[in-house]
């Protein structure tokens, strides 16, 4: 039972995490890494997409372990995408079933950078606005609480990684078929924004310079006749250095203008009913084309139009 597991480790965790380094002969570790995601997996219907995980560290022992459900169109391991997860509070007080982001990314694509945790919550916040309708009003949302301090770096990130969360008291734990539904809604809230036009993609948010950027400010983009040119080839040799170089900030302004122009297609083409457009429309300079514009889109009609971003 989903319940009987959670309390269990628990239990089991203090003279677990006593060890320091992980061992897979322990109670506690087989709970986490192999009890906990089976038992998850059992409570759905088969879906070949989904990938069940649990870990309570690699290598040393983490402060509070882990129990994530991937889909794997987005994500295949923690470090990347976003995914439901139950998080435990270090000082074992209460767990969440949080929809939440892998964390690495932020901290690979920005560094050690003070501010890491506001980007966060930035790119959850985003997801919140975008997705009000399809997040339950009845969950929390925002950062949550896992009893973190100073010493516990990792664990601080994931109080700010959330976007949507249940939390549990395990003084108070519901029923089994309380979690069992409450686990059920929250893998079928998850599989709608993976699949939603909507969604941003990772890139996208890790691009975006919240909370300097105040995309409300944003006018809609014009479309500004030019001739057409014929795409260019993609570059497969580096090219020689012109001695003039973008910084690497003014690079980043560039790409978040872009990226809101690009959630603003998206978002317009949808408003109107043309769903079937919305993943349609190309990032051009993301994906190495230089055709002479940034995005490529379309009207109501679905005929293309060239947007170059200014």
């Amino acid at each position: 039972m989903i319940r009987n597991t959670i309390l269990d480790i628990a239990r089991a965790w203090p003279t677990y995490r006593s060890l320091r380094a992980t061992d897979k002969t322990y109670p506690a570790h087989k709970l986490i890494t192999e009890s906990f995601p089976s038992l998850l997996r059992d409570s759905l219907p088969p879906d070949p997409k989904l990938k069940f995980e649990g870990s309570p560290g690699r290598g040393y022992i983490t402060a509070a372990p882990w129990i994530a459900t991937f889909d794997k169109r987005v994500s295949t391991k923690a470090s990347e995408g976003f995914y439901p997860v139950y998080l435990f509070s270090i000082d074992l007080q209460r767990v969440y079933l949080s929809i939440a982001f892998g964390t690495i990314q932020f901290r690979d694509f920005y560094g050690q950078n003070p501010s890491g945790h506001k980007k966060i919550e930035a790119a959850a916040q985003r997801f919140q606005t975008i997705h009000t309708d399809r997040l339950p009003e009845a969950r929390q949302r925002g950062p949550i609480d896992l009893a973190a301090q100073k010493k516990h770096k990792l664990h601080q990130t994931y109080e700010h990684s959330s976007i949507s969360s249940i939390r549990y008291e395990l003084e108070e734990l519901p029923p089994e078929q309380k979690l069992i539904d409450d686990f059920r809604e929250v893998i079928s809230v998850y599989q709608k924004l993976v699949e939603s036009p909507l969604t941003p993609s990772m890139s996208e948010l890790l691009e975006e310079s919240a909370p300097e950027q105040n995309e409300h400010s944003i006018e809609a983009p014009v479309a500004i006749p030019f001739t057409f040119r014929p795409r260019a080839a993609k570059s497969v040799k580096k090219p020689q250095f012109s001695g003039q170089r973008l910084s690497s900030e003014s690079h980043k302004v560039g790409r978040a203008g872009e990226s809101t122009v690009l959630k603003y297609e998206r978002e317009r083409l949808a408003n109107i009913g043309r769903h079937d457009l919305v993943k349609k429309i190309v990032w051009e300079s993301d994906i190495g084309n230089k055709p002479g514009w940034d995005l490529t889109s379309f009207d109501q009609d679905g005929d293309e139009i060239f947007i170059e971003v200014k």
